[in-house]
């Protein structure tokens, strides 16, 4: 399928994007690595669904609630089969409401089993650190004050001068005591996109006998995964989620091995987690329902569903060579620009399509609210939530004056608050798309000083001057 009739499903692209002074764009959509939005498939699957088949799902002896549950469990066998898991029994989705969510049950899961800290990178998604400081007990660590967050619970190992994981350090530390009771990693990053090497990383954690959590959130919707050909059938744990795959917000899951999660009581105690509650006992069930308190979302998970049917019929390999393409001109593009300076690797090898960029004399959030209202051209600002990975891609050290305006409440998108500009390639970004990036960038960056935006305090927000 190429990239015009790919486009034509994707209605959002029709509308035109109001700019300054009246002016109107065409959409130019970079911000793919915050969410994604849903084709015409995904939204008639989620429409049908509603007019013809919604209901509660389980326990439910009626027509609707039948064909209700049949989606839903099927919508399972889609994932698994998605990454390459269809044929392996001793793996269950739990669905979730995001990724975060879906980390933080594989979080409770791996802490309620061991001991040890949890074993992550400096180039996390916050969403892959902050739940390991608050599951399990606190033990000893070294040179962290006991009153620090992670203190017993989270170590992180560094990455290399140009963003990447440290693998030797990794398979160093997963080789001393005390023992790692999990390794916890993204598949690309967030910031970069920067791939990690998953079949050494299992080798390595496999060897070390430590349960892996990939955060597959940033590689789902760009490469097609293969568990069965890695090392143990692919990680203890995968987290993924919809709505950075063509589907709606509200949906995503946890694919993780059977005996893990029934090992752990639920992460949310309610209704559909049991089998029997007595006087005296409460029953578990067994998972997925264990680890699915309350009423799903039934919905997102068709739409979930759907969104993968679709990947998988627009031949995801020849998206990610057109991809690798695209990435590659605008990586080329803005590597060549004065005063732009994208952040990672000097190469756009095992990366996916994200790349963050800073601009001399532009206020990150300045810079992105000047590319949509002059350009129609859509970008994400910040540190995007990977505040460790980012100052040290930035050369920034945490004694830095704007960090403690920050501790103080001065806003993150003010003047003087360093930070990036992301731009993250979709299935439907052609060369138009990029060429019209480029062009923006090199303009505003000739202009420089946040020229023709000043900041509104009480809105915390740029405007145009």
């Amino acid at each position: 399928m190429d990239v015009g009739a790919i486009r034509k499903l994707f209605p959002v692209l029709d509308q035109p994007v109001p700019g300054r002074d009246g002016q109107q764009h065409a959409l130019r959509f970079f911000d793919h690595a915050a969410s994604t939005h849903a084709p015409e498939p995904v939204i008639a699957a989620v429409t049908t669904h509603l007019r013809t088949s919604y209901a509660n799902v389980h326990r439910g002896a009626h027509h609707l609630s039948r064909r209700a549950t049949e989606q839903f469990e099927h919508a399972r066998e889609t994932i698994k089969s998605f990454v390459g898991a269809g044929s392996d029994d001793s793996r269950e989705v739990v669905f979730a409401m995001n990724t975060t969510q879906a980390l933080s049950i594989a979080s409770h899961v791996a802490c309620h089993r061991d001991d040890g800290p949890v074993l992550s990178t400096r180039l996390e998604h916050h969403s892959n650190l902050l739940p390991h400081t608050t599951h399990g007990q606190h033990g000893e660590a070294w040179d962290v004050p006991r009153d620090n967050p992670w203190y017993g619970r989270v170590e992180m190992v560094g990455v290399t001068e140009h963003g990447r994981v440290d693998l030797d350090a990794l398979e160093t530390r997963l080789r001393q005591n005390p023992k790692p009771r999990l390794l916890a990693l993204s598949c690309a990053s967030n910031v970069t996109g920067v791939k990690t090497p998953m079949v050494e990383v299992l080798e390595h954690a496999q060897d070390a006998g430590v349960p892996v959590l990939f955060d597959g959130a940033q590689i789902l919707a760009h490469e097609k995964l293969d568990f069965a050909s890695l090392p143990g059938g692919g990680p203890d744990y995968f987290a993924g989620a919809g709505h950075k795959a063509y589907a709606p917000f509200g949906s995503a899951f946890l694919l993780a091995r059977r005996d893990l999660l029934d090992s752990a009581p639920p992460w949310l105690p309610g209704g559909g987690t049991v089998r029997l509650v007595e006087d005296d006992r409460i029953l578990w069930a067994e998972s997925p329902d264990r680890h699915e308190g309350g009423t799903p979302n039934v919905p997102g998970a068709i739409a979930l569903a759907a969104a993968l049917d679709f990947l998988d019929a627009t031949d995801m390999h020849e998206a990610d060579a057109r991809e690798r393409r695209l990435f590659q001109r605008m990586f080329d593009g803005l590597s060549a620009l004065d005063g732009v300076h994208p952040l990672g690797p000097e190469t756009t090898r095992d990366r996916v399509g994200v790349l963050s960029f800073a601009v001399d004399d532009w206020s990150p959030a300045a810079l992105a609210t000047a590319l949509d209202a002059e350009y129609g051209v859509g970008v994400r600002h910040g540190c995007f939530c990977a505040h460790p990975y980012l100052l040290e891609l930035l050369g920034l050290d945490w004694d830095a004056k704007f960090l403690q305006a920050i501790r103080d409440g001065a806003s993150t998108n003010g003047p003087g608050i360093p930070g990036a500009v992301r731009a993250s390639l979709g299935i439907y970004n052609d060369d138009r798309d990029v060429e019209v990036l480029l062009d923006a960038v090199a303009t505003l960056a000739a202009r420089g000083s946040n020229s023709g935006y000043r900041w509104v305090e009480q809105d915390s927000a740029w405007v145009p001057a």
